[in-house]
């Protein structure tokens, strides 16, 4: 039988299907094996952390929101319990890195902060795109690769540089300028040469950046603090190679600084041949040349005088509201900032030209919130009100509450915008009206600015609840507080601390409209109250009654003595119970879904603490003083709390 060429091309294509049939089957079953296994895994770690996933280097891989947030507390509290360890001069110290207490609680603090909750969630989040397939084929790659996430911790830089100077600064050694002695008659000077002295210094920036480098790891290594040479003597032969210089300043003066206000008003400032003759000092450039400087304390001094006249804040456009509506409005105005740095360059460039006069340089600051953007905000209902009771509270403790309220009293938020509280409190100064309270440090009963600021963080934080806004930053204090128990039930858990620079509250307008801040003090009835207005969307803000699921004792009292106090003399403050609270803030959203977050605080035990005061010069044996005990503040507005 004879077969023609379309036979054979026939047959040939019979005899290839059955492999190229065999492949598709293959990659149709591989492909239902991967989509199964994808969809088996993802939902194997639903409410699980991915493998292979740790925070600072601890392992929270497969572990549930509430193991992993447990693990870490306990990681963090195991680096706080460790203190710091300071090698000085061959010998080691130790920095506690928790406060011990003070006669307002809202400032005690830990010198390293750290946000469990946001650390366990960054890495519950890690390799979850969205949906099944995609959550599973990631959760693959996760089985092979380590992942880390950065447990962001803050540290204290401030406060921890304060003590470190505090416990060494006797090593330190200013240094003096080697400078001039100049005698002014007429046009004529008489210039002596002072030699100066070498200056060092505790080189605390290196610790603070090594701390801050190692700490995320939950174990920070023991510091070596050194000693720098910071100011450095210039040669009676540099200093005597600038006589010349110095002449032809000293004479060319008066220099004239000028400005004039947006009222229009003139301002001048006159630097004589005193001044300038006082101010001038030999100094090292980089390539170890002598040459001229200004007075740093002097300039700065200067700045500082013409920055107070001449500084305006902008005016941002703000709301009167009236019967629960807004009805009238503060147009914007642009502020002016003193430019020190560029005026301070022009005053170097004009030394030596006589009677220079100069204009400083200023800066136009805008308001963030200019009048045209006011219009059609729809800011008519509110939103929701949060509130806080602070019967008992001290003079200045009120003081700071009402300062701070009528900080924020006004705010206009755009959408999208998120708000911190510490940026917008501050600065935290008694130039800004802000009033101190007693603190227990160490031995000593020192005062400190701040008391009182966490009722602000702590209404805010129901306020932004109630009106269902996006919480971006919470802490709870460090110990029970009853100023911030719950209106609903009495309750400890709702609170919210803040402490510059951290721990800070922030939250976000996250409606599609302008959102206002409008705060009240009432002093009546002891109570605060804030009220979120903006354009109702739908949403539903809400928060359950906190739990506390149990208490811890304090211990007994701690007595310690300090020269500070006369002898015989004690000072205390109250204990405070330690505890575990949680509660779930709910928002319900108009198409029908649902945010859930669930809060858990941990508050340490603080035991009672007094100081005893000792004479140090009085001997063993031979002298009684009456013994007196005087209750500070806190023990009258902060009874203990029973277990």
């Amino acid at each position: 039988m004879s077969h023609t060429f379309l036979d054979h091309i026939q047959t040939a294509w019979s005899r290839s299907k059955k492999p190229l049939a065999i492949v598709l089957s293959s990659g149709v079953v591989i492909t239902v094996l991967l989509t199964a296994s994808s969809y088996a895994l993802a939902s194997a770690y639903e409410d699980r952390i991915y493998p292979n996933v740790n925070v600072g280097g601890i392992e929270i891989g497969n572990l549930s929101k509430e193991e992993a947030f447990d693990q870490l507390e306990d990681a963090y509290r195991g680096l706080l319990d460790d203190d710091l360890t300071i090698i000085f001069k061959g010998e080691r110290h130790t920095i506690a890195l928790r406060t011990a207490g003070s006669t307002d609680p809202d400032l005690v603090y830990n010198l390293i902060d750290f946000n469990a909750d946001r650390a366990m969630e960054e890495a519950f989040a890690l390799n979850r795109s969205g949906g099944w397939l995609v959550d599973g084929t990631q959760i693959l790659y996760a089985f092979v690769a380590r992942q880390n996430v950065d447990p962001q911790m803050t540290l204290l830089s401030a406060e921890l540089e304060e003590i470190l100077q505090e416990q060494f600064e006797e090593y330190e050694v200013e240094g003096e300028f080697t400078d001039y002695e100049i005698e002014i008659s007429g046009d004529d000077l008489v210039t002596t040469i002072v030699q100066g002295t070498e200056g060092v210094e505790l080189d605390i920036a290196a610790v603070l950046m090594d701390v801050e480098g190692s700490m995320s790891t939950f174990d920070i290594p023991e510091q070596v603090l050194p000693l720098i040479v910071t100011h450095e003597v210039v040669s009676d032969e540099g200093a005597e190679s600038l006589l010349g210089e110095v002449e032809r300043i000293v004479l060319a003066a008066p220099y004239t600084l000028t400005h004039t206000s947006q009222a229009q008003r003139d301002y001048t400032w006159t630097i004589s041949r005193i001044d300038i003759a006082e101010w001038l000092h030999p100094t090292l450039s980089g390539e170890d040349l002598a040459t001229l400087s200004l007075d740093e304390d002097a300039i700065t001094q200067l700045m500082e005088e013409i920055g107070a006249l001449i500084n305006i804040e902008p005016t941002d456009a703000r709301f009167t509201v009236v019967d629960g509506r807004v009805t009238e409005f503060v147009g914007s105005l642009d502020g002016v900032t003193l430019n020190s740095e560029g005026t301070v360059e022009d005053l170097m460039a004009a030394l030596g030209e006589s009677e220079s006069t100069l204009v400083v340089q200023t800066e136009v600051v805008p308001p963030e919130i200019t009048t045209g953007s006011v219009n059609d905000l729809g800011v008519n209902e509110i939103l929701g009100v949060g509130t806080s009771d602070f019967s008992g509270s001290p003079y200045n403790r009120i003081q700071n509450i009402q300062h701070g309220a009528d900080k924020l009293n006004g705010l206009l938020i755009p959408p999208g915008e998120t708000l911190s509280l510490v940026e917008t409190l501050g600065p935290f100064t008694t130039a800004d009206g802000y009033l101190p309270e007693l603190v227990i440090k160490g031995d000593e009963i020192i005062p400190e600015i701040g008391g009182g600021l966490c009722q602000i963080g702590t209404t805010t934080f129901r306020a932004v609840m109630n009106a269902g806004l996006q919480v971006d930053e919470r802490r709870n204090h460090s110990l029970v507080v009853s100023y911030y128990n719950d209106p609903s039930n009495g309750n400890p858990g709702t609170d919210a601390t803040i402490y510059d620079p951290a721990p800070d509250f922030k939250f976000s307008n996250d409606t599609e409209n302008y959102i206002l801040l409008t705060t009240e003090v009432n002093l009546n009835d002891m109570q605060i109250y804030f009220t979120f207005w903006g354009t109702d969307d739908g949403r539903e803000g809400y928060y359950t009654p906190p739990v506390v699921e149990s208490w811890s004792g304090y211990g007994e009292t701690q007595y310690v003595e300090t020269p500070d106090l006369a002898p015989g003399v004690t000072r205390c403050q109250s204990p405070h119970s330690g505890a575990t609270t949680s509660f779930t803030y709910y928002v319900d959203y108009e198409d029908g879904t649902q945010h859930e977050k669930v809060y858990s605080s941990t508050y340490r035990s603080l035991p009672r603490i007094c100081l005893v005061g000792v004479d140090p010069d009085a001997t063993a044996e031979g002298e009684e003083d009456s013994e007196t005990t005087e209750e500070l503040d806190v023990d009258d507005v902060e009874p203990e709390t029973e277990e």
